[in-house]
């Protein structure tokens, strides 16, 4: 997971950059839209600075989809909100849990949601990522 997200961003290095989480453990792998790059929306930054996903230790990952995305993840089973998502101002309403993928399917549907979360926030960056990797 990591190899792919680190792949994705070497494919796309004036849209993301690959570095460590500042929303989860400081060990945690994740995905940032390049600030300076790109202009963050405002709920963006103020919620995650550029975060838009992360992966933990056993697998299980945080993303940020669009309202459509995050809905049909949770509808399939595949997500849950976060408990802070939409609250208090302190996360996104449409930050998830994405289950930890058991089989390469669910990797494939894994990888499909990061393609998700990079449009969804990078939309009017005028940037558009190439996820041939």
């Amino acid at each position: 997971m990591n190899a792919w997200l680190l792949a994705l961003q070497d494919k796309n290095p004036g849209l993301l950059a690959y570095r460590n989480s500042n929303l989860e453990h400081h060990d945690s792998p994740s995905l940032w839209l390049k600030v300076g790059s790109v202009a963050l929306p405002s709920w963006l930054a103020k919620k995650t600075r550029g975060e838009i996903v992360h992966v933990h230790n056993e697998g299980s990952s945080h993303m940020v989809l669009s309202v459509a995305d995050a809905d049909l993840a949770t509808r399939k089973g595949w997500a849950q909100r976060h408990a802070f998502s939409g609250r208090l101002g302190i996360l996104p309403l449409t930050y998830v849990l994405i289950y930890a993928p058991r089989d390469e399917a669910e990797f494939e549907q894994w990888k499909a949601f990061v393609k998700a979360t990079v449009s969804f926030t990078s939309a009017g960056s005028g940037i558009e990522a190439d996820y041939d990797i």
